[in-house]
């Protein structure tokens, strides 16, 4: 079955297979994943003078562009000028009042990355792009969908990774906000639970506390950004700090609880039980890498 044609002469779609056949097809080098590195890579790969087809999953755009620096980056500039507002005052300028628009600051953030989205899209679709999961049947053969093999010596995995399942017992009962919530946020929560104490975390911890929210991290050492030396972590700590954060360290999480519409988080801290209440958790304990499927094993 010949392929659907979509907004471009060079995407396909695999379809479900009229018997057995499948369609072959022979490239120099197949880059599984059009996004931000995967594009990059098939860019370098062509102007080598490789014949490099792409394969994805969609939405087109990656998740640097979708759900990740693009749309984070927007929410940050606003928090920013938000907290510049607030300490205009040590510049001798006299600001009465900030008040946060939450609905533009959101609407502002989709108007940039539809904007980005489609920009890359049109650099994408330069190339043989197969929309589709995929699946590896040898070390040089790759399955679209169900009736496209695509056939090279070369492969590049550029998948990209999801937020790691929610493992706290409790918390997928209460519910709880992910990387990919925040940032489709269109009101900020009255308060905030944290947890974690990475680059997502601090990232968008401080943006939730700069637009209103009463935050609180927990986190498991001493001091926030682990992977870090320590120099820059504790002077971090202590920066959110002066901010208005409410950073726990040592913290031992338990469980959490859904009492009277409040997210109870219960912890051990310093062999002390404690809880800490909030509207929100947000869940940022990392990430899970996207090979589920991929048949990494026939791929050798």
């Amino acid at each position: 079955m010949e392929p659907f044609a979509l907004s471009s002469p060079f995407i396909v779609l695999a379809h479900a297979p009229q018997g057995d056949k499948l369609k072959r097809e022979r490239y120099d080098f197949v880059v599984i994943g059009a996004g931000s590195g995967g594009y990059a890579a098939a860019r370098t790969a062509r102007d080598l003078g490789a014949r490099v087809a792409l394969v994805d999953r969609g939405p087109l755009g990656g998740l640097c562009i979708l759900r990740g620096c693009m749309p984070s980056k927007a929410f940050l500039a606003s928090s920013d000028a938000a907290q510049d507002a607030r300490e205009s005052g040590a510049l001798g300028v006299k600001i009465a009042g900030v008040e946060v628009d939450m609905p533009y600051v959101a609407a502002r953030k989709r108007r940039l990355v539809k904007d980005f989205a489609d920009y890359r899209v049109e650099g994408i679709e330069t190339f043989p792009v197969f929309i589709g999961k995929a699946q590896f049947l040898s070390p040089s053969e790759v399955q679209v969908g169900e009736d496209v093999v695509l056939e090279s010596g070369r492969f590049l995995i550029s998948t990209g990774s999801s937020v790691s399942p929610a493992v706290l017992p409790g918390l997928a009962e209460a519910g709880y906000l992910d990387t990919d919530d925040v940032l489709e946020l269109e009101r900020i929560p009255a308060s905030v639970v944290v947890l974690g104490g990475g680059f997502t975390a601090c990232e968008l911890g401080q943006f939730l506390a700069r637009m209103g929210a009463r935050v609180t991290m927990l986190i498991r050492s001493g001091h926030l950004l682990t992977e870090l030396d320590d120099d820059i972590g504790d002077a971090l700590t202590e920066y959110f700090r002066e901010e208005g954060i409410d950073i726990v360290t040592r913290a031992s999480l338990e469980r959490v609880e859904l009492r009277a519409g409040k997210r109870i988080t219960i912890a051990q801290i310093d062999g002390k039980r404690r809880e800490f209440e909030a509207e929100e958790i947000f869940y940022a304990l990392g990430r899970t890498p996207n090979v589920a499927g991929l048949g990494l094993d026939k791929a050798n």
